[in-house]
């Protein structure tokens, strides 16, 4: 049997490997086959009759999602008669759909919309009244899935993902005919899912809609960015949609080598904290005192200088502000010979904090990195600690319980490593400390109150006399007395804790979904993200701002982009090297790392 065939569609020579349907056929030829309920990852039951199509020498039309090509066959997509089929079948499909595309989320990217557009009837004919079935809940993460019965045109494509990805069969058709309805078994609804939420990627039609997108956008009005999630260490692709700077929701994008269509709900909704940036700090201004000793006393306990008079327009910054750590660091701040912290330009930040670092260079110290940061941004944060010969790098992140997998996809699953690139800081030699909650594993550093229960700092933690740097860990498990055991404290991240005031200099820098990067997920793959929000306008990406500190510290060039930086890194590290922005692609590339696969989870060898 020939290994390929040759067809002819819409009078384009095709050849594809044999056993390939026509539809895949047609779109390797650049023609798209109207369809509903095809999915290249499911089976297909070829019974929504969309992808119709004239086969020569056939008696009738016959289902793209289910032929196979046969070699000399010759295909018409766009006949008459297929065209006229189509047509048909669109409009028994809008004879029961409700017409309030105005108010539907899938607006905009509705297949039955796009279709009934190009080549739909003008008019309908239908005169009688709508067959009604009403809305249903399935539950699942993050306020739950809405199923919308009347909008719903059994394409089945949500109990078919649920049956062969997951293989959770929690879903199915009940009823028969067109009171035909897809809901869950009795009570027990997707809860007991965490890929539940996959559905909605795969549904057609505004049928199931997720409660936490419930008419928050309109899809035109959403800016798109490929990136990672965040959520894990599995690095599952995204596209990022972005509306007024703010993350309205993680879609899954496709890369057969890591997550093929899918991605988790854990993951999916694992955006929020990227929202966050509540109260300024800096840009002129610090935090308010806010009366009587309260967040004011902690504010000034932590040496952070009051904002000027009331009347400038300057936001306060509440107790619960101060409490939980969530303002957003937006310019520099330096503490004077007074103790206080004050906001100051980048060049006096950085020229000023060159020099305490060379004063203290080789005096030993720490760099804490966190797993959320870049290669590029830990690589750099690295070199720095070599530079000023620290003795340890450490970095904390939080791990599940188990991992949660997908079991109808091979090597797909939310994994234990609760952060994206906690495998790029093992390949350059960084260490992990503290618990499965990503706290603790500081020693002395746990501040005065710790020390009343006892805790005995070791010399290698305390590094007296050296520098203590800190990159995007935000310290939100330390106490406001934080002690960080070192003549400098340096913390380069976006919140300021308690803990994060008690640093020397502090500088604002982005999170992963505000600059260029990349993350290396569980296996060892070097993945690509895209910036997907406009950073604040005085922040920076914490490669740049290291690689200044570097120039300063070593009378070099500072990398000019995230690509220069990954070069470096590759200078530094061998899994790294050769590799580059280029060579990722949007699919990402294996690291030059040996990964070993151990029963809790892939190793660097």
């Amino acid at each position: 049997m020939a290994d390929t065939v040759t067809c002819t569609i819409n009078g384009r020579e095709v050849t594809v490997p044999a056993g390939t349907r026509i539809i895949e056929a047609a779109e390797a030829a650049g023609i798209g086959i109207a369809h509903y309920c095809y999915h290249p990852a499911l089976s297909a039951p070829a019974m929504c009759r969309m992808c119709l199509v004239e086969v020569e020498g056939a008696p009738k039309l016959q289902p793209a999602c289910i032929t196979a090509v046969a070699d000399g066959q010759v295909i018409r997509t766009e006949s008459e008669p297929a065209a006229d089929a189509r047509e048909g079948v669109l409009e028994f499909y809008l004879a029961n759909h409700p017409l309030d595309c105005p108010i539907c989320d899938k607006s905009g990217e509705c297949k039955l919309q796009d279709y009934v557009h190009q080549e739909g009837r003008k008019r309908g004919r239908s005169v009688e009244a709508k067959r009604v079935l009403g809305q249903d809940f399935f539950g699942g993460l993050a306020g739950g899935i809405v199923y919308d019965g009347d909008r719903c045109i059994m394409c089945t494509r949500c109990v078919r993902f649920m049956r062969e990805i997951p293989e959770n069969d929690l879903l199915c058709v009940v009823q028969r005919g067109n009171r035909s309805v897809i809901d869950t078994f009795f009570e027990q609804g997707l809860d007991t899912s965490a890929w539940a939420h996959n559905i909605i990627d795969v549904c057609p039609v505004g049928a199931l809609l997720a409660k936490d997108f419930h008419h928050k956008a309109r899809v035109w009005d959403l800016d798109r960015a490929p990136s990672i999630c965040s959520g894990c260490s599995q690095g599952c692709n995204v596209h990022v949609d972005v509306r007024d700077n703010l993350i309205q929701r993680l879609r899954p994008r496709e890369n057969p080598d890591v997550n093929a269509y899918w991605m988790c709900d854990y993951g999916r909704y694992d955006y929020e904290w990227l929202n966050r940036a509540p109260t300024n700090v800096g840009g002129g201004l610090t935090e308010t005192a806010l009366g009587n000793g309260g967040a004011a006393g902690v504010a000034q306990g932590n040496g952070v200088a009051p904002a000027a008079a009331a009347g400038q327009g300057m936001p306060e910054v509440t107790a619960r502000d101060l409490a939980h750590g969530t303002t957003r660091l937006e310019s520099p701040l330096v503490r004077g010979e007074d103790g206080v912290l004050r906001p100051t330009g980048w060049r006096e930040a950085i020229l000023g904090l060159v020099g305490k670092l060379h004063a203290h260079e080789h005096g030993g110290g720490r760099v804490l990195i966190s797993p959320f940061a870049s290669n590029e941004d830990a690589a750099l944060a690295g070199r720095l600690g070599d530079v000023l010969g620290a003795s340890r790098k450490l970095y904390r992140s939080a791990r599940a319980e188990e991992e949660i997998p997908c079991s109808g996809v091979p090597g797909l699953a939310r994994r234990r490593d609760l952060a994206p690139n906690v495998r790029g800081l093992d390949m350059m030699g960084v260490q992990r400390v503290g618990d499965d909650r990503g706290h603790g594993g500081l020693g002395a550093s746990a501040g005065k109150a710790a020390a009343a229960e006892g805790a005995a700092p070791t010399d290698g933690d305390r590094a007296a006399g050296g520098v203590l740097i800190v990159l995007g860990d935000d310290l939100g498990d330390m106490p406001p007395d934080f002690d960080p055991g070192a003549a400098v404290f340096v913390y380069l991240g976006q919140r300021l804790t308690p803990a994060a005031r008690r640093a020397d200099v502090a500088l604002p820098v982005t999170t992963f979904a505000e600059q260029d990067g990349t993350f290396t997920n569980h296996e060892g793959r070097i993945q690509r993200f895209w910036p997907a929000l406009q950073a604040p306008a005085d922040t920076r990406p914490a490669w740049q701002v290291l690689g200044v500190l570097l120039a300063g510290l070593e009378d070099g060039d500072a990398p000019a982009t995230a690509s220069d930086a990954f070069l470096r890194a590759g200078q530094w590290h061998a899994a790294f090297r050769g590799v580059t922005y280029e060579d990722l692609g949007t699919r990402g590339a294996l690291a030059n790392a040996v990964v070993r696969v151990t029963p809790d989870g892939p190793e660097v060898a």
